[in-house]
């Protein structure tokens, strides 16, 4: 039989209430998920503001004593055995050389770099498990400490004094191969000041740490 006008029209009308409804709760559906995730984003943003409010007492922490070490006056094997426990941690080996910058009288001067002066506590707290990654934290200081200094060159050659730092680190053997590799080669450092301008200023020594070694080249005779 055929429908009557009026069943069209309840079916139609039905139909279109069915419609709506779906739209309304597809649109409830929405608003929930994006309120949830504008909760959870909330969350983490406080989360992490948390965390980095914690993270910068500890290290507003280290620096007091970081601050406190170097004020001793002490040098060399002295100051090596007298580095606090509180210091032996992530990210101590930077403050202690914060620390050694701020208190040079000279800001080039690369005599903290010899052993009896600074040397020996840095060797100290680069040893063991994750030791590139402390030379690396040393670098990070000396790269913002030029930068602040606009990257000075020496009056008579013009050369870098950063460079000249880089080759004085590594003949103390407060930096070695490795732990030079670790900071040139970080990725992940666009926020710490300095880092192109460095990498720019040190080629000259990245070539001569590629260089191969007499060593290297008697094995590479012997095998050929």
């Amino acid at each position: 039989p055929r429908k009557s006008p009026e069943e069209i029209a309840a079916e139609k009308a039905a139909a279109e209430e069915a419609k709506a409804a779906k739209k309304k709760a597809e649109e409830e559906a929405k608003a929930a998920a994006a309120a949830e995730k504008k909760k959870a984003e909330e969350e983490a943003a406080a989360a992490k503001a948390a965390a980095d409010a914690a993270a910068a007492e500890v290290t507003a922490g280290l620096k007091v004593e970081a601050d406190k070490l170097i004020a001793t006056k002490k040098v060399g094997a002295d100051l090596a055995s007298a580095v606090p426990d509180a210091l032996k941690v992530e990210g101590g080996v930077r403050l202690v050389v914060d620390a050694i910058l701020a208190s040079l009288t000279e800001p080039t001067s690369r005599d903290w770099c010899t052993k009896g002066q600074y040397a020996e506590v840095l060797i100290v707290m680069c040893k063991g498990k994750g030791g590139n990654k402390r030379q690396a934290e040393l670098l990070y200081s000396s790269q913002v400490h030029y930068d602040g200094l606009g990257f000075p060159k020496e009056e008579e050659t013009g050369k870098s004094l950063f460079q000249k730092m880089l080759f004085a680190l590594y003949n103390a053997d407060v930096v070695e191969d490795d732990g030079f590799d670790a900071w040139r080669n970080a990725d992940e450092d666009d926020h710490i000041p300095g880092k192109q301008k460095a990498l720019v200023q040190s080629i000259q020594f990245f070539e001569w740490l590629d260089e191969p070694s007499e060593e290297e080249d008697e094995e590479e005779s012997d095998e050929e």
